[in-house]
């Protein structure tokens, strides 16, 4: 162990002391990433960052391997191994390094790609998932071809690319010297440490960008270094095919949003741009750096649940990869819609585009997608609850023959409960009950097929109690989280002038709400007060109740609030008109929020629209006679207006 932390520590002190002078070149020749309307820098930076990491490792690993500190415990293949690293990231170095400094065409770099996935699988460093050599061969190549084009549009803001790889670095290094492969971890946690000294430079602000040279690179090393791994884990398990994509999760994520968006906005995949999650999580009020601490985190969380899938793939393992799977397709949903493209510049034409753009534009296609994984995600909990995470051999073949079985009596139900008729990610009160129907009908589904097809064998009937529990729990925890995000998405990004809100009743909740959603009031709620002393010290919608009445003057000086927004149409005018006075001693405005329907006038050569006698009680829904009609046909468009209170 202390030969793998020198290992570590050596690749940290030369990127530390290489990257410097790189960054003197680049700019002493004009190396440097100019500022672009679709890139994020706003300042010229030095470019070719990657020389710096591929020479640090480079000269970090041959040393540790000639001082013979891997040498001792080499496996049977340490030299298909570099031969087959070396090879693959060298071409994509290579080839990183000409696209930075002149430019590569998109066909050139398939090409180059491709013979780099070619040098592993000649190397015999093949993704042994399938039965088919020849499938496995195809397959390692597609994935190379997948991990550089990530890692390549993960480098996208300061210090994501770096630090996402060296995270994933770091936990292949741990899983192969678990297993006691030497040479591998010696490269592994070498990397590590070069990508944590380069990052030195690269955090935000960043002098210095790695380029190409250096996302292609850690691309090839990232599908390389999983290949690896994956020739040492049972053939056609879950772990030779999760634990790579686990490491490379956060960078496969990026690219499958970006492509699922562009997708249907007929966006080109190929072109720059500010939609990368990223980008969508400065959106949404994170900071640069917080942002970048985020992305680590996330890749820090795939790692562990990659070393919990080597430990157990059949078990608890297995289930975190699937729950992962189910959180990242509420997330991705999520922040698909923090991003805006102008249709006027869709470029991406053709029967193909038109097709795919089609396909991914299903709600509920998608809605019905990530439903399926919170019930497989429920049902496989199931077991594992029941039997405390280690299933008898007996119920784990059930598991596996049944799973595919409950999803979809569990789709099912939901269809015909009618559960996909309402907006996934805004549900009601109705939508709660009609979730637990859905729930129910479900689960008596799912019995009724599983005992029908698998009758001879042994059930527990707690499975399907502890089943419909984890369902409702998990379909209305997703739908939940969307509120959540947005609340988190509201505190980071609010604005305006600070408001306290009078009145913590129904109208009251109902400006909180309006406050929340409606950015164009140009009013931020801090606080909330009521004369119910039993409301007191309690939180409604995240906001505190900090007192009544006799305490607002106080109250809006501490909270330097500017508002006083009534929300409550009970006030008796004794009251109205001390919170008025108190309003006045403070400074602060006294305003009510109004929803007024209003008639407006029609639009030039339309047609009259009449309202039907006796649709409501509003004289604007009243029928109108002949000349009012024509004059300012009433028509339901009520928007929020602030009213003093005089």
């Amino acid at each position: 162990m202390l030969a793998f932390a020198a290992a570590a520590a050596a690749g940290l002190a030369a990127a530390a002391g290489l990257t410097p002078a790189v960054r003197t070149l680049a700019r002493a020749r004009g190396w440097v990433a100019r500022p672009r309307q679709d890139r994020w820098h706003q300042r010229p930076t030095a470019l070719l960052g990657g020389i710096a990491i591929f020479v640090s490792l480079a000269l970090v690993v041959t040393l540790a391997l000639a001082s013979g500190l891997a040498g001792a415990s080499w496996n049977a293949g340490p030299a298909r191994l570099l031969a087959g690293l070396g090879a693959a990231a060298t071409l994509m170095f290579l080839t990183g390094m000409v696209d930075d400094l002149g430019g590569v065409g998109p066909r050139a770099k398939l090409a180059c790609q491709t013979a780099a996935g070619a040098a592993l699988v000649a190397a015999g460093l093949v993704y042994p998932v399938t039965p088919s050599p020849a499938a496995n061969a195809l397959l390692t190549v597609v994935w190379v071809l997948v991990l550089t084009n990530a890692v390549n549009l993960l480098d996208n803001m300061d210090g994501v690319s770096a630090g996402v790889s060296g995270v994933g670095a770091l936990v292949l290094g741990v899983l192969f010297a678990r297993r006691g492969d030497a040479t591998a971890a010696v490269v592994s946690l070498s990397l590590a440490g070069t990508l944590a000294g380069y990052l030195i430079y690269n955090r935000s602000p960043a002098s210095i960008f790695m380029g190409d040279c250096g996302s292609l690179l850690l691309g090839a090393l990232l599908a390389g270094l999983g290949a690896a791994y994956s020739q040492g884990a049972p053939r056609h398990s879950l772990a030779a095919f999760a634990v790579p994509v686990l490491v490379a999760l956060v960078p496969v994520f990026d690219t499958a949003l970006v492509s699922f968006t562009r997708t249907r906005a007929r966006y080109s995949l190929a072109q720059g741009g500010r939609d990368h999650v990223a980008h969508r999580l400065v959106s949404m009020g994170f900071s640069e750096r917080r942002t970048a601490g985020l992305l680590y985190a996330a890749a820090a969380l795939a790692g562990g649940v990659a070393l919990l899938v080597d430990a157990d793939p059949a078990g608890l393992g297995a289930w975190l990869a699937g729950a992962i799977g189910a959180v990242l397709m509420v997330l991705g949903a999520y922040l698909s819609g923090l991003y805006e493209y102008s249709p006027d510049k869709a470029n991406s034409t053709g029967l193909r585009v038109r097709l795919l753009a089609g396909l991914v534009s299903r709600p509920r296609l998608l809605e019905a997608g990530m439903d399926a994984l919170l019930f497989a995600a429920a049902y496989s909990g199931a077991y594992l609850l029941r039997y405390d995470g280690v299933l008898p051999a007996g119920h784990a073949g059930l598991l596996r023959a049944t799973l595919g079985v409950a999803v979809v009596a569990k789709a099912a139900a939901f269809a015909v409960a009618g559960v996909y008729r309402s907006v996934w990610h805004r549900p009601g009160m109705s939508d709660l009950h009609r979730i637990a129907r859905a729930t129910l009908l479900g689960e008596l589904f799912t019995v009724a097929a599983v005992v029908f097809l698998f009758r001879s064998s042994e059930f527990s009937r707690s499975v399907f109690v502890i089943d419909a529990v984890l369902t409702a729990l998990l379909a209305l925890g997703a739908r939940a989280s969307f509120r959540s995000m947005e609340l988190v998405r509201g505190a980071l990004t609010a604005s305006g002038r600070p408001a306290l809100v009078y009145g913590v009743g129904r109208r009251g909740e109902l400006v909180l709400r309006e406050l929340a959603g409606n950015p164009r009031l140009e009013l931020q709620a801090v606080g909330l007060v009521d004369d119910d002393p039993d409301k007191r010290g309690r939180w409604v919608h995240g906001l505190p109740v900090l007192g009544g009445a006799e305490q607002l003057p106080a109250l809006i000086r501490a909270n330097r609030a500017e508002v006083v927004l009534l929300g409550t149409g009970k006030l008796p005018p004794e009251r109205l008109a001390r919170v008025q006075e108190a309003c006045r001693q403070a400074g602060a405005r006294l305003v009510r929020l109004e929803v007024r329907v209003e008639p407006v006038r029609p639009a030039a050569n339309s047609a009259p629209w009449r309202v039907p006698a006796g649709a409501g009680p509003h004289p604007a829904l009243r029928s109108p006679s002949p000349r009012q009609a024509h004059e300012a046909p009433a028509v339901l468009h009520p928007e929020p207006t602030l009213i003093d209170v005089a």
